[in-house]
C-alpha cells in the first residue's frame, strides 16, 4: 500500500507543487522506532538514525531540481532558503506529547510541530554543510518543569555577511535564527514571540 502526498509551497513569488508516493510500510517502520529522545540536546538521534536518509536526500534533490527550472541558485544560501520555504509550508500539526519525528517521518506526514520541522531543517542544513544548533526557548526564562516553550534552528554563516538579523552566540559561534514552521520568515527574522531566553544546543 502507498501514501500519496501533494506538497505545495511558494518561494520568490512563484508557486511550486510536487507529488510523491511513499510506501506505507516506511511510515509504519518510522513510527515503530524509538522516539524517547525528547530533549533538544538529544535530537541528533533522529538525524543519525533515520533509516530512509538516502531516500530523503534524493527527494530533496528532486525538490531542488524543480526550483532550478525557475530560480537562479548561485550558492548554498539560495538552496537553503528555498528548502526552508518548502518546510515552512508543511502542515503545522499540534503537539501529540513528547514525540519528535525522524526527518522522513515529517516528510511523509507532510508536517509536524516545531521540533519536527526543526529536526528536518537540521537535516537539510547538514546536507548543505552548514553548522547549526537547536534553539530552545523557555517560558519565564528559566529551565525546569514545564519550562518548554519552542524549538527552532540556528545556522552558522559559512562566510562573513552571508546572514544577518537575529542570532544567538555560543562558544564564539553566531547562530542565526531560522523559523522552521512560520511561512515566509527569512533567516535572521525573529518576531520576539518566544522571548530572548534560550538555550543553544549545537549539533
Amino acid at each position: 500500500m502507498s501514501i500519496f502526498r501533494r506538497y505545495e509551497w511558494r518561494h520568490a513569488g512563484r508557486d511550486f507543487h510536487y507529488e510523491a508516493e511513499w510506501p506505507k510500510s516506511w511510515l509504519q517502520r518510522l513510527e515503530s522506532l524509538d522516539h524517547s529522545y525528547t530533549e533538544p540536546d538529544q535530537y541528533e538521534h533522529y538525524l543519525n538514525n533515520d533509516p530512509y536518509e538516502d531516500e530523503l536526500g534524493e527527494f530533496l534533490e528532486e525538490i531542488v531540481a524543480l526550483g532550478e527550472k525557475h530560480l537562479d541558485f548561485q550558492e548554498n544560501r539560495d538552496v537553503f532558503e528555498y528548502l526552508l520555504s518548502f518546510v515552512q509550508h508543511l502542515r503545522c500539526l499540534e503537539e501529540r506529547g513528547d514525540y519528535p519525528r525522524y526527518p522522513m517521518e515529517t516528510i511523509i506526514d507532510r508536517g509536524g510541530d516545531c521540533e519536527d520541522t526543526g529536526i528536518l531543517m537540521g537535516f537539510i542544513a547538514e546536507q548543505l554543510d552548514y553548522e547549526f544548533a537547536f534553539i530552545h526557548f523557555h517560558k519565564d526564562g528559566f529551565l525546569g518543569i514545564g519550562s518548554f516553550g519552542h524549538i527552532d534552528l540556528g545556522i552558522v554563516a559559512s562566510y562573513p555577511g552571508e546572514f544577518s538579523g537575529t542570532y544567538w552566540e555560543k562558544d564564539g559561534m553566531k547562530y542565526y535564527y531560522v523559523h522552521c514552521n512560520g511561512r515566509f520568515r527569512k533567516i535572521g527574522e525573529y518576531s520576539g514571540k518566544w522571548g530572548n531566553h534560550a538555550t543553544i544546543h549545537p549539533y
